[in-house]
């Protein structure tokens, strides 16, 4: 029997129906259905980001350049209380390097003054000169490298300072003739402390803080936390606020939150409240501080209020007045 022949026009209709019936596995059916084609695929996960080997504990050092190590050896042991481990910790390699003892780290103290350097001093220091980079130059005299404070990349050094009495502390600096440049409540690496900060004899800056008045308690989100703030009066507020609610000088504001709460990149890196002008890790810890704390917070505040005019201009109206912090920093204070 002859077999029929079949015409194109009809191996184009049957190949149509076809696709159409198991669209789902044919990619060129998706141009011919009137719904997406769902083709079934197996993803194929991306490599996995390598692991980072590094398991940062703490830190164990910090190395300063000293143009004149005497001074900075007479700073950071007699002033600030760094101890020397062994005598032959002092002026290694020629006079070159000096380990300090600061708690669980070191202070080391790099000289470049050349009346505390022998040759051999000189020579090493050319080989440990920028971590062991050295100094590429062997015509530059090691006396004269230009370094400073002002230009360095490190912005200050913390030590973190047990029995922190502040009043005691400011006294003694100032007998030294040591100008305290700052202070504040601070973020640290255990939470919220006080801190001063004071200047070494090359200009780099050192804070001194204390222990954490209250663990940084964790935030749902900055916004969040301030709206639920503004609906919790602590009983400590409602007592003082009622004791001294004659005297409006010192009547006492829960929060000096003002339900804007908000936050901008361009001020303060996004990191202080626009309404209230604290920083978040304050907006957290706020119902655990002390009136004293709370009045520092209040004062660190009134610092940043200048700025916003010229950060942000005046975008964000209603935010809290300078002289209203200033206000409730005196009444905590008294508190």
């Amino acid at each position: 029997m002859r077999a029929r022949r079949i015409s194109p026009v009809r191996c184009l209709a049957i190949l149509v129906i076809i696709l159409l019936t198991f669209h789902p596995f044919f990619p060129l059916a998706d141009g011919l259905c009137s719904s997406p084609c769902k083709i079934p695929f197996v993803a194929v996960p991306p490599p996995q980001a390598k692991m980072t080997p590094i398991r940062p504990q703490t830190l164990d050092h910090i190395v300063l350049r000293c143009h004149d190590f005497q001074r900075m050896f007479d700073f950071y042991t007699r002033i600030l209380g760094c101890t020397i481990d062994r005598e032959e910790h002092v002026g290694r390699f020629g006079g070159a390097l000096t380990h300090l003892r600061a708690g669980n780290a070191y202070i080391d103290l790099l000289a470049y003054s050349s009346q505390d350097l022998t040759q051999e001093g000189e020579e090493a220091l050319r080989r440990m000169h920028n971590g062991g980079e050295g100094v590429k130059d062997e015509q530059q005299v090691i006396a004269e490298l230009n370094f400073a404070s002002d230009t360095s990349t490190v912005d200050h050094i913390c030590l973190r300072v047990e029995e922190f009495d502040e009043k005691e502390m400011r006294s003694f600096l100032d007998d030294e003739g040591i100008e305290v440049i700052s202070s504040g409540s601070r973020l640290g690496a255990d939470g919220v402390g006080l801190s001063v900060y004071v200047k070494d004899p090359e200009g780099n800056v050192v804070e001194l803080k204390g222990p954490p008045v209250q663990p940084e308690a964790s935030l749902e989100t900055k916004a969040e936390t301030q709206n639920k703030e503004n609906n919790h009066i602590s009983d400590t507020a409602r007592d003082a606020a009622s004791e001294h609610s004659e005297n409006s000088e010192v009547r006492l504001t829960a929060t000096p939150c003002v339900r804007i709460c908000r936050y901008n990149d361009g001020f303060y890196d996004g990191q202080v409240c626009i309404g209230c002008f604290r920083e978040g890790f304050e907006i957290g810890a706020w119902g655990g501080m002390t009136p004293v704390e709370k009045s520092l917070a209040l004062l660190d505040a009134v610092d940043r209020c200048p700025e916003l005019d010229e950060a942000i201009g005046d975008e964000f109206q209603g935010a809290v007045c300078r002289q209203e912090l200033l206000r409730q920093a005196r009444a905590w204070e008294k508190c």
